[in-house]
C-alpha cells in the first residue's frame, strides 16, 4: 500500500506537468503576440516554434487526459481516491500527530490546538469525492 505522502508525490507531478506545459504554451503565445520584435524573431525560425508548440500542447493533453483515464496503469484521479480510501487510517489525527513528531525533540506548541480542530476524513468523505 502507498503512502498518501508518495501519492501526493505522484499525483503532484501529474498536475505540475500539465500546467507547465499550459502555461509555458500560453506565455510563448502571449509574447509572440504582443511583441511585433518576437513575433519577427520566431518567424526566422517558425519550424522549431511550431515543433516546440505542439509539443507543449501535446503534452498538455497527453498528461491531462492520463490523469482522467480509465486505464487502470495510470495514476488517475480515481486511483487516487480509491488509494486514499485504501488508506484512511494515515488521515487520522493520531497519523498526522505521529508524522509531525517524527524526529522532534520537542512537541511543538501549536500541536494540540491544531489537532482539536484538525478535520478527520471519513469514507463518506471520499465516496461524494
Amino acid at each position: 500500500m502507498n503512502t498518501i505522502k508518495s501519492l501526493l508525490k505522484e499525483y503532484r507531478q501529474e498536475v505540475n506537468n500539465v500546467v507547465y506545459s499550459f502555461y509555458a504554451f500560453k506565455k510563448i503565445n502571449d509574447l509572440v503576440v504582443s511583441n511585433n520584435e518576437i513575433l519577427l524573431i520566431v518567424n526566422e525560425n517558425a519550424l522549431s516554434w511550431n515543433i516546440i508548440i505542439f509539443s507543449l500542447y501535446t503534452t498538455f493533453h497527453t498528461v491531462l487526459g492520463r490523469i482522467f483515464d480509465d486505464d487502470s496503469n495510470s495514476f488517475t484521479v480515481r486511483r487516487f481516491i480509491r488509494e486514499c480510501k485504501d488508506a484512511i487510517g494515515q488521515f487520522s489525527k493520531a497519523s498526522f500527530e505521529a508524522r509531525k513528531l517524527e524526529g522532534m525533540q520537542v512537541r511543538p506548541n501549536y500541536l494540540d490546538s491544531y489537532l482539536t480542530n484538525m478535520y478527520e476524513p471519513d469514507m463518506p468523505y471520499f465516496e461524494a469525492l
